[in-house]
């Protein structure tokens, strides 16, 4: 999962203190999910929001990518440790200088085309292709 969106949670640390002046803004995030799921009432079912299931047990092993720099960066943390006190295999894979949205400039950037090599290597050994 690259930088995952798993709760409609606009109040976390992230996504308070990244939320503005980045490729992903909180006023942004607030209108996917106004488009997602516009009944807030359905934001508790874990079917939109799947850090809200009761239990996480039973899922596959999971990659979680995350940008120090992206509102969502708090939020896929949660996940990812919701996943481990579930005994679900997880890796968490942290680009302490990108934001969101980086596995889209590899054509512009050096650093972020090195992250997705990164990334690229580690599905590699989960699936054991290297």
């Amino acid at each position: 999962m690259v930088y995952p969106v798993t709760d409609a949670d606009f109040e976390r640390g992230s996504m308070v203190d990244q939320g503005e002046g980045k490729l992903l803004e909180r006023s942004g995030m607030e209108w996917f999910w106004d488009h997602y799921c516009p009944d807030h009432a359905m934001r508790s079912d874990p079917l939109a929001c799947p850090i809200k299931a009761e239990s996480l047990e039973n899922l596959p092993p999971a990659l979680i990518t995350l940008a120090s720099h992206d509102p969502l960066y708090d939020e896929g943390l949660a996940y990812a440790l919701r996943l481990q006190d579930a005994s679900v295999p997880v890796q968490v894979q942290i680009a302490p200088d990108l934001i969101h949205g980086y596995t889209g400039l590899v054509g512009v950037s050096d650093r972020c085309a090195e992250e997705v090599d990164c990334i690229q290597s580690i599905l590699r050994k989960m699936i054991h292709l290297q």
